[in-house]
């Protein structure tokens, strides 16, 4: 049975489904992970605002790196993406998040 495509709901979609449904954003895409491979210790961090109509792709190409950072070896070595709820709007530090604090005790 085919997994459905959630519209307006990419982090409910496989990664390997928006890899394959992806128009348009390859580009961009790959600038955001070039820099983020490129990015050394002790550099400053690139920041980065996606703006935009509902719908236009913007959590999509989020989802995207978030699975493309843990898939890279060399990424994974560097970043750690989190992923928070839309409406996460509780967390106000590292602690309010369990995740993040679970996490930071894997290193």
């Amino acid at each position: 049975m085919p997994t459905p495509i959630r519209i307006y709901r990419p982090q409910r979609t496989s990664p390997e489904d928006l890899e394959a449904i992806l128009v348009g954003r390859e580009s961009l895409l790959q600038e955001v992970l070039g820099r983020l491979q490129h990015w050394t210790p002790g550099a400053s961090r690139q920041h980065y605002l996606l703006i935009g109509p509902r719908g236009i792709g913007k959590t999509c190409l989020l989802v995207l790196i978030e699975h493309r950072t843990r898939r890279s070896e060399t990424l994974r070595k560097k970043w750690a993406p989190v992923v928070f709820a839309e409406d996460a709007y509780k967390i106000t530090s590292v602690g309010d998040s369990p995740s993040l604090v679970n996490a930071s005790d894997d290193n």
